[in-house]
């Protein structure tokens, strides 16, 4: 432990001598207005500057923090994960049904296209105890002047704490933006390769571990119940998307096409996705599983999954100068699926219509957004999806939205029919109807966030007990209540964010009933302003619960009813650095470990990590 702490601080200290040293010449660089002429965008959003230099939160460098609503993970970076806040997230059609890894991977959708007239490049790597490290790097620059490629890596590594708990990731992305000179054609191209290889140990294998004085100094020595087992998950994505401008446009030297003012717009959209699913477990004399379906003596399940779609849609604006102003499209979706699993095979054509609706009105002050969707393949009829999104802005800018979502989605793949070695299932499941309506209000002159929201779900599916798909035959209510406050004085800086929720069916629906975090820091300059740093801790709570308890075979959560899981507050102090565009953290995590019984559990034989140190910097380059 001495030894990682005199290295932390010899690595710091020669990083904050380096940043403040290169500070000096990156202040001196000609042509400084490049950095305000790089600009970013995704498909679906407008360009935005890169001059992102805050160091707010740039500690919290684990992919499934989030900025609102929190997430538990299987005490390991890249490890399964399970927010803690009821959301039945839902697409309508066919789905696969495996999204546990999701917010690990690239997805396509998010994919960041540069406009730069210098080559641009973003550097991110955090670093802890155990061999935790993730690194990203990003590296973009024009070939022309309409054109730009650039190139993305990301990779996850962490040997774990306990036994047989180790990570490993690589995610690649490369991606081009083309514009025809006359601004009547832009074309997004990406392709996308996700690889991630974790360890699954099934849990402790014992009990009142915290108790036990013999497992205090090494966590690793802890019987596991899986010895063997692993999760590989391989996937590959080709993506296209096409706009078309038939008119003139404004000869506004626009870099994006949602900049156009022409009055209509075509796309075309093309997706290949490949993904394969992969969980081996070579241990012979296992009990953990009670069925093998295949082979007594060792399980390697795969699940592959193909996927072409094709898209056409049709996008028409309106003139944005009058007081009523509004844009919408209409779009048509054919998919190409195959699924294999074992000796089951299924092939799925599907065609998707949807469309949206934007308008403003009353000199901006009032917006009203309406998206619908709707499935015309036969055996998915009557999946259907509608929003309505009503915002106000109000004379002091506190804006006010209203949202009203009714979905009726099939059940998926993997939770209508499975089949493994050690599980196998082919359940006649009904179609999950949920009603959603929420409401959000922002009161930006007090810093204050307040928003509703109420779950209205019939025939809602969970893995039971028994660990497999189950549904509900009574309505399910789910009610959230959140709120954020943020106070300032003078250099110090207070947040206070806190979630409450209740449900009808507490059975099925295993989730904490309170849940709060605060954030104190203090933020000044120093060496005459070259130096901005922050100094704070994070405190979060949840109240205890009967958690669920997680499958690595079936990488879900189920629910369980032996043990109730006790939580007491976690405290991690941190401090962040920014010098020009470096931007470097360190992390002191749960330092509040040993209260109580000595640690406790995400879930059931799951334990959250002792006290660790973490450290990393984020640096952007514009040459």
């Amino acid at each position: 432990m001495n030894l990682i702490l005199k290295r932390l601080f010899f690595f710091s200290v020669c990083g904050i001598a380096f940043c403040i040293k290169a500070q000096n010449t990156i202040g001196i660089l000609p042509n400084p207005v490049m950095i305000i002429e790089t600009h970013q965008t995704t498909e679906n959003m407008h360009l935005e500057d890169i001059n992102d230099t805050s160091i707010i939160n740039i500690h919290l460098y684990n992919p499934i923090n989030e900025e609102k609503y929190p997430n538990i993970f299987l005490s390991n970076l890249g490890q399964a994960y399970k927010s803690l806040v009821f959301n039945d997230f839902r697409q309508i059609g066919y789905q696969p049904g495996f999204r546990q890894l999701d917010k690990y991977f690239i997805q396509s959708s998010e994919i960041k296209y540069f406009r730069t007239k210098t080559p641009f490049t973003e550097l991110s790597y955090a670093f802890g105890q155990k061999l935790e490290q993730i690194f990203e790097g990003t590296h973009s620059q024009n070939i022309k002047k309409q054109n730009n490629i650039a190139f993305n890596y990301k990779r996850i590594n962490s040997d774990g704490e306990f036994a047989q708990h180790k990570t490993s990731g690589n995610f690649v992305a490369l991606n081009d933006w083309f514009s025809s000179k006359n601004g009547k054609y832009d074309l997004f191209a990406a392709f996308v390769l996700n690889n991630f290889k974790n360890q699954e140990n099934g849990g402790w294998a014992i009990q009142d571990v915290f108790k036990d004085p013999a497992y205090k100094k090494d966590r690793a020595i802890i019987p596991v119940n899986l010895e063997d087992a692993l999760n590989k998950c391989s996937q590959k994505n080709v993506h296209l998307k096409q706009y078309f401008n038939p008119f003139k446009n404004s000869g506004l030297d626009t870099l994006s096409p949602f900049d156009y003012k022409a009055p209509k717009l075509f796309t075309h959209s093309f997706t290949w996705q490949n993904q394969k699913m992969e969980y081996t477990d070579t241990e012979f004399d296992s009990t953990f599983y009670e069925n093998y379906h295949y082979n007594l003596t060792f399980a390697q399940d795969n699940t592959k999954f193909n996927k072409i779609s094709n898209a056409f849609s049709f996008l028409a604006n309106s003139d944005s100068s009058s007081s009523f102003s509004f844009n919408y499209d209409a779009q048509i979706q054919y998919d190409f699926i195959q699924y294999q699993q074992y000796e089951f095979n299924n092939t799925v054509h599907q065609l998707i219509l949807s469309g949206n609706f934007l308008s403003n009105f009353n000199t901006q002050k009032n917006k009203l957004q309406a998206s619908a969707a709707i499935s015309l393949t036969p055996n998915y009829m009557g999946n259907f999806e509608v929003m309505l999104n009503y915002g106000l802005f109000q004379k002091s800018d506190n804006p006010l939205n209203i949202v009203l979502k009714l979905q009726n989605a099939s059940p998926t793949q993997k939770e209508s029919f499975y089949t493994s070695n050690h599980f196998k299932w082919d359940l006649q499941l009904k179609k999950v109807f949920t009603n959603t309506i929420e409401a959000n209000y922002l009161f930006k002159k007090w810093d204050f966030e307040i928003e509703f929201k109420n779950h209205l779900v019939k025939n809602y599916i969970f893995y039971g007990e028994n660990q497999l798909p189950q549904q509900l035959d009574k309505l399910l209510v789910a009610t959230q209540l959140y709120a954020r406050k943020d106070f300032d004085w003078k250099l110090f800086h207070l947040s206070i964010k806190a979630i409450g929720q209740i449900s009808n069916q507490k059975e099925s629906v295993r989730l904490p009933s309170f849940w709060q975090k605060t954030t104190l820091y203090y933020q000044g300059g120093f060496i005459k302003g070259r130096l901005k740093a922050q100094m704070g801790f994070d405190l979060v709570y949840n109240t205890n619960y009967k958690a669920n308890n997680y499958n690595p075979a079936l990488m879900e959560f189920y629910v369980q009813n032996q043990e109730k899981i006790a939580f007491y507050p976690v405290l991690d102090v941190f401090f962040n650095i920014q010098i020009k565009r470096a931007r470097v953290f360190f992390l002191s995590q749960h330092l509040t470990s040993g209260l109580g019984k000595g640690g406790y559990y995400v879930a059931p034989n799951y334990a959250m990590p002792d006290r660790s140190i973490k450290a990393g910097v984020v640096w952007q380059f514009f040459d």
